[in-house]
């Protein structure tokens, strides 16, 4: 276990740890959480989602009567 762990840290240090899918998308969506944050810091404040919540559901609402 110990041989296991020196190695990770040694490929670690060269940048070459295995990454899986789930470790990349993690990094991505928090990428894009970080780029949404930076653009609108109130984005994902409970303010702005609610408005987002009623205005999405306002629009699935007007799509079901046209139908």
């Amino acid at each position: 276990m110990n041989d296991d762990l020196d190695e990770y840290i040694r490929l670690a240090r060269q940048g070459k740890t295995p990454v899986t899918e789930a470790d990349r998308k993690a990094e991505r969506n928090h990428r894009n959480y970080l780029r949404i944050l930076e653009r609108d810091p109130e984005y994902y404040t409970r303010r702005r989602r609610m408005e987002r919540r009623n205005r999405n559901s306002g629009k699935h609402q007007s799509e079901e009567e046209t139908e």
